[in-house]
């Protein structure tokens, strides 16, 4: 039984929350100036996270357009 355990979390199953209903902790990889991005949209109104998608698309525009 082991094994199967092992084989599906290294499918990227999470495991715990299989068996528990609990979600693992995962260690987050985003910076804190992204966690506080993210903090941001999701504190803002409807207006606010259309002026954040839109923001956030040109500036990943501008960047292609420079490479």
């Amino acid at each position: 039984m082991g094994s199967f355990f092992t084989a599906i979390a290294k499918a990227g199953m999470d495991v715990k929350y299989i068996l528990t209903g609990i979600q693992s902790v995962q260690k987050s990889t985003l910076t804190a100036d992204e966690r506080k991005l993210i903090d941001n949209y999701k504190n803002t109104d409807e207006m606010g996270k259309r002026i954040i998608k839109a923001t956030a698309i040109e500036a990943a525009k501008s960047r292609v357009m420079k490479k």
